[in-house]
């Protein structure tokens, strides 16, 4: 039995992320933007101790025990259903599995996380984030479609009545909610 394909992607993507920290660390000036594409995106180098936007500033410790806890809960998942669950679904597992441990790295080891990637539209800013964020945010963008896609095919209403009947995709009976 070989290594899942969902344990190297999550790697892949924790090492991408560490090596690009990494880099910002030690070669961008700090706080001082290097613009990429002018008036949409730069490198600007900052240190987050909280969440995303800025939420719970100073809650490193808590962070990392929570980003801890679901990696090794997504560990689990994805690991026991690597021969049975979709690819895109795995795949979609695994990058935020990556995305959790680049930035639990970060605040176990830093106690804080490294983000650079600027975006911005005028002088409206979205977060300032890294590798891990990104990562995080397409894997659950993808689990998201992947589950309203599964629910919606489930759920096929039947009749226009005012209640809504749907079909047992497994037993192809009428079951009503």
């Amino acid at each position: 039995m070989g290594v899942p394909l969902f344990v190297v992607l999550a790697v892949c993507v924790t090492l991408l992320d560490q090596l690009t920290k990494a880099w910002a660390l030690a070669a961008m000036p700090r706080y001082e933007p290097v613009t990429i594409v002018p008036g949409f995106f730069q490198l600007t180098f900052s240190t987050n101790t909280g969440a995303a936007f800025g939420m719970l500033s100073n809650a490193t410790p808590i962070l990392a025990l929570i980003a801890l806890a679901a990696a090794i809960a997504i560990t689990v998942v994805g690991v026991r259903g690597a021969r049975t669950m979709p690819h895109l679904q795995s795949g979609a597992l695994a990058l935020v599995l990556g995305g959790c441990m680049g930035n639990f790295i970060d605040r176990a080891f830093r106690h804080y996380v490294v983000d650079f990637f600027d975006v911005f539209v005028s002088t409206h800013h979205w977060p300032i984030f890294n590798v891990a964020d990104s990562s995080i945010c397409v894997g659950v963008g993808i689990l998201m479609v992947l589950m309203s896609r599964d629910s919606n095919r489930s759920s096929k209403p039947l009749a226009n009545d005012g209640g809504t009947i749907t079909v047992d995709a497994e037993q192809s009976a009428p079951i009503s909610k």
